[in-house]
């Protein structure tokens, strides 16, 4: 049989203590399935104070992955879980209203006009909850999870209203040392990234940055009963508190995708996680 598509992402970086020259070595492989158009371009970035090459994706003016006159950095994902599902029950008495811990309260919605290429445009009304916006109008296999009296909403750390991510972008590449590259990292609130570092003064580190939210109770695995309250999200990972390290005394941090944290890590970051044999 064919193989499977090519998923996940490694990165290695060691101190120089292991390598010939004595200074570090960082090598990252983002593995993104093959397209035409490809996800990733390589580019130089030269202006006064930013020397940056790499890799980057269409439409993004700084580098995502790559090095500078003094850093190198690459990433791979977490692998957390940052989106939750939650059955939102019906209102008996008004079907446009919805059951919280404090009684009931009206949908959110708004309107979305899609364009659509050589055809009319596409309305799309879209219902919102406390946790986030309703899919199972959209998707109808979320439709027969919730059942006849309820919905299901996604609650999704990236659905906030603001974010600083692009901000994490421009930093990085004009990061020089492991305090400036930390602080780039925690502006980031995407999809949580496994963020690798080396310097040319001999430093290696790695950081997790990103919004990892903090459950009342249970994992996140399966849908949860949004009524009560009980799985509610009080909140997400402080950044001081995300793995992190720096110049470990093996000389040596290694990542693809498996589990970064052992068992005495206070938070939860998925319930589930890769095998660690590619690791």
């Amino acid at each position: 049989p064919a193989p499977p598509a090519g998923q996940g992402s490694n990165v290695w970086v060691v101190a120089g203590s292991r390598t010939a020259s004595g200074r570090p070595l960082l090598a990252n492989d983002p593995h993104l399935r093959f397209l035409m158009p490809g996800h990733w371009y390589l580019a130089a970035l030269r202006a006064p104070g930013l020397e940056a090459i790499g890799a980057t994706l269409p439409g993004l003016p700084f580098i995502v992955l790559g090095r500078n006159e003094q850093i190198a950095w690459g990433f791979t994902n977490t692998s957390s879980d940052t989106q939750d599902l939650f059955v939102e029950r019906l209102d008996p008495a008004d079907p446009d209203r919805y059951l919280t811990p404090d009684g009931s309260l009206p949908f959110a919605r708004r309107s979305e006009l899609i364009a659509v290429k050589g055809a009319a445009p596409v309305r799309l009304e879209v219902r919102g909850t406390r946790h986030g916006p309703v899919v199972s109008d959209l998707v109808p296999a979320a439709s027969a999870v919730a059942g006849a009296d309820a919905v299901l909403a996604l609650a999704w750390t990236q659905l906030g209203a603001s974010d600083s991510t692009a901000d994490a972008g421009f930093a990085l590449g004009r990061a020089h040392d492991w305090a400036e590259f930390t602080a780039a990292a925690r502006l980031y609130q995407g999809a949580q990234q496994n963020m690798a570092f080396a310097d040319a003064a001999g430093h290696i580190g790695l950081i997790s940055p990103g919004l990892v939210p903090i459950r009342r109770e249970g994992d996140g695995s399966l849908p949860a009963e949004g009524w009560s309250g009980r799985f509610d999200w009080t909140g997400t990972i402080p950044a001081e508190a995300l793995p992190q390290a720096f110049d470990p005394p093996a000389g040596l941090l290694v990542n693809a995708n498996n589990r970064l944290t052992g068992p005495d890590y206070p938070y939860l970051l998925a319930a589930q996680w890769p095998p660690a044999w590619r690791a």
